[in-house]
């Protein structure tokens, strides 16, 4: 009687040490996918950054100004960085579930840049530059 009941519990034992197992395979695999996905953030987010430089002439003179005020959006984006950065410290604290925030930053930075090329005031972009860089720094 010992040997059934012996082998009861080892059968036991390997149900639970499979389960064990594929509940650790679905956070590994978990973890994998929220590293892809911060990667590409930051990959657009680097696209993002790097295409106003070569399309600065064409923001000046659709908002009718010089290219030294519109570098401006520079400026504006830096701090709205900045700000970002400080505020999403104490929200990824309180919010536990960080795809929130992520996701949107990241929908509100898309939003902001695809409006950017047809704004024509320099106020505008500056602001739309702010609110990009809120983004930015959230992630």
């Amino acid at each position: 009687r010992s040997r059934i009941v012996s082998y009861r519990m080892d059968r036991h034992e390997g149900q639970r040490n499979s389960a064990v197992r594929r509940a650790a395979r679905a956070v590994c695999t978990r973890r994998v996918l929220n590293s892809l996905a911060m990667f590409a953030a930051l990959w657009a987010v680097g696209l993002v950054t790097t295409s106003f430089g070569p399309a600065l002439p064409f923001l000046a003179a659709q908002a009718n100004t010089t290219l030294d005020r519109v570098g401006t959006m520079f400026t504006g984006r830096s701090v709205g960085y900045l700000i970002g950065t400080v505020i999403s410290g104490p929200a990824y604290d309180h919010v536990n579930r960080e795809g929130i925030l992520l996701g949107g930053s990241l929908c509100v930075a898309g939003a902001a840049s695809c409006v950017i090329p047809f704004v024509h005031s320099l106020y505008v972009l500056v602001a739309l530059s702010l609110m990009e860089g809120v983004s930015f720094g959230a992630l």
